[in-house]
């Protein structure tokens, strides 16, 4: 069960900041035009000023209820990238306003805070992008979305921040664009930020996983093999199983084996793995562990 993205109104989001660089850019963008998120690429956005998102209207099905519902989506069809930004859908005849999200897979450990008061709005988005080693480096530009006050969506070029060279596990850096902008209506002022902060993070290359179910007399009660990306998202241990171990078969950028193990008990829901795509951004999965 993927659960990249997290949602918390009035709240205080404590993070532990990766070792790495961090960048950060002030954007003092005018009312009309709104900094709601990024379009990371690994290659130079070349285009000649703006380039405006496409909208599309996706239908849903509720698998319990049968209730269909429709939404609408931004997406940079001419583009390839990671896509993460908060745009406000208009009202219409079917809903009032709404703020939503445009993510990728590529996102891990999403958080969108919003706190409305008075006299201050704020909005705050992070994530993690976890990607392979290297032998050549790796760069990503952080291309800034925005969007108009007429409802639509574009983004600009934006800046890069790279590892040059060899790249190591564990290696991260972090790139932060906000912006702080006030509003006087009527002899009242008010302030409107917005952050986002995104970490890109190395880790090994996935290769296999192991799932060990153990008896409380540490026993092997059964195995199951899985290639990466292909680890169920609901696994049921057997009545006898007191823990699991989730071992994790995988290679540094010399190629030597390196394995990992977590123990994960009755008092566990979830356990994740990930699973390198071709890009070398590795994609957390989440498994739901259902106990007997």
């Amino acid at each position: 069960m993927k659960r990249n993205l997290t949602i918390a109104i009035y709240c205080i989001l404590l993070m532990c900041i990766l070792t790495g660089c961090q960048l950060a850019h002030k954007f003092m963008g005018s009312y009309e035009d709104e900094l709601i998120g990024v379009l990371i690429t690994q290659d130079y956005l070349d285009i000649p000023g703006r380039l405006y998102a496409d909208i599309f209207t996706v239908i849903s099905t509720n698998e319990e209820t049968g209730d269909v519902y429709e939404a609408e989506k931004f997406v940079f069809s001419k583009l390839t990238g990671i896509p993460y930004f908060s745009p406000v859908i208009a009202a219409n005849g079917e809903h009032e306003s709404y703020t939503t999200t445009m993510s990728d897979d590529a996102i891990s450990n999403g958080h969108i805070h919003i706190n409305i008061g008075d006299d201050h709005n704020s909005k705050t988005m992070t994530g993690t992008i976890f990607i392979t080693p290297s032998g050549t480096g790796h760069t990503f530009y952080f291309n800034p979305v925005y969007q108009s006050a007429d409802g639509s969506v574009f983004t600009e070029p934006g800046d890069a921040i790279s590892m040059s060279g060899v790249t190591a596990i564990g290696s991260a850096m972090s790139k932060t664009l906000d912006v702080v902008t006030s509003v006087t209506e009527n002899g009242v002022t008010k302030t409107n930020s917005f952050s986002i902060s995104i970490s890109i993070s190395i880790i090994p290359t996935p290769e296999k996983i192991n799932i060990l179910q153990m008896s409380a007399e540490n026993v092997l009660v059964s195995q199951a093999d899985y290639k990466p990306g292909e680890v169920p998202e609901n696994y049921s241990p057997k009545t006898d199983t007191a823990y699991i171990i989730v071992e994790t078969h995988s290679r540094d950028k010399d190629s030597s084996d390196i394995l990992t193990r977590e123990i994960f008990d009755r008092g566990d829901e979830y356990f994740e793995t990930f699973y390198a795509r071709a890009d070398g951004v590795c994609i957390k999965l989440w498994t739901q562990l259902i106990w007997e």
